[in-house]
């Protein structure tokens, strides 16, 4: 019997969601962003360091995904690709959320993006931010005009301002 072959479907997130980080670094993945990921992602994660000061988080199938069009391509014996490699996959992890639906984030990471307890996750498509809310409000808050500058260039005269 031929083996089914499984298409790729992407995890597409914009939800902006609120939760805390407990004492062992645990978060409770929220429901309504449990129920956005694809079971392909099999309940697993990767994690690692955002551009910001914050953490990025790959439901398993998109890290797949990306790291094939993205990363396999690279040559580790070129040392360009092999330095790209390493600082962009710098305290990467693999997380499984737990029977409780609890996430065990890297403490480490968390200690590094000064993520304590008050969280935000930020969907960005096939990614989650992780920030701690308060830097995630500063940055907010010090990229508004910018970020209404890129919108309109980008997405297109969408006015963000509630004005």
């Amino acid at each position: 019997m031929a083996k089914k072959e499984i298409t790729y479907q992407p995890t597409i997130i914009y939800d902006e969601l609120e939760c805390s980080l407990d004492e062992k670094f645990r978060v409770l993945l929220p429901a309504a962003l449990k129920k956005k990921i694809s079971e392909q992602a099999e309940n697993t994660f990767v994690i690692l360091r955002g551009a910001y000061n914050n953490l990025v988080m790959y439901p398993k199938h998109d890290w797949e995904d990306f790291s094939n069009k993205y990363l396999s391509g690279l040559n580790p014996a070129n040392r360009e690709h092999a330095e790209a490699i390493r600082f962009f996959t710098d305290g990467l992890t693999t997380i499984t959320l737990d029977a409780g639906g609890r996430l065990l984030l890297p403490k480490n990471l968390c200690i590094q993006k000064a993520i304590k307890k008050d969280l935000v996750l930020k969907g960005m498509g096939k990614t989650i931010e992780v920030w701690e809310k308060k830097e995630f409000d500063k940055y907010k808050k010090q990229n508004e005009e910018r970020g209404q500058e890129l919108v309109n260039k980008i997405i297109g005269g969408i006015d963000l301002t509630n004005k």
